[in-house]
């Protein structure tokens, strides 16, 4: 579990993220801990996979504000190749697991974009998301899952196996 990333921060908290990855409060004996320590990555080398203004920046004057949002476990970015059809919601989504375009899509966290719920983008720095569409994990019956991606809204599913017969995607699929 991550800093939070507004309220009220605890140095302690902080101490835990950077320790055992995970924020708690819950305090277990730990004393004479530092945010200047803590700050230049001594309980812990600062994770980078956070956006700059999700970690501390090493720099006098240390302050604990430093840490909001900050995830010491947080992954990096993740690229792959999708397969994409521009015809949207409603459409048979199976036709992407057969006519589908190759595109390179870029997520933040590990395994299929897809199946896990991951935004997609269009660049490795995670700053523009990918077109509204079906997307589909591989071309080829039954190897592959697909699913509508609305790039304001997310994903429709958690993806249908290509080759099954699915429903049509979207809102107002059957």
């Amino acid at each position: 579990m991550a800093v939070p990333s507004s309220g009220s921060l605890s140095l302690f908290g902080i101490y835990k993220e950077l320790t055992t990855n995970t924020y708690t409060t819950t305090y277990d004996g730990a004393n004479n801990i530092s945010i200047r320590l803590a700050s230049i990555g001594t309980y812990g080398a600062i994770n980078t996979n956070n956006a700059t203004a999700d970690r501390p920046n090493g720099s006098p004057p240390h302050a604990m504000s430093e840490f909001y949002n900050y995830d010491h476990d947080k992954s990096g970015v993740t690229s792959g190749t999708l397969y994409y059809d521009s015809n949207g919601p409603g459409i048979d989504g199976e036709d992407v697991c057969i006519y589908g375009t190759s595109v390179t899509v870029y997520w933040n966290g590990s395994g299929d974009p897809i199946s896990n719920g991951y935004d997609i983008y269009t660049t490795s720095a995670l700053s523009t998301k990918a077109a509204s569409g079906a997307y589909a994990s591989f071309i080829g019956s039954g190897t592959g899952i697909y699913e509508y991606w609305d790039n304001l809204l997310g994903w429709a599913g958690a993806g249908t196996a290509c080759g099954t017969g699915g429903s049509p995607l979207g809102p107002g699929g059957p």
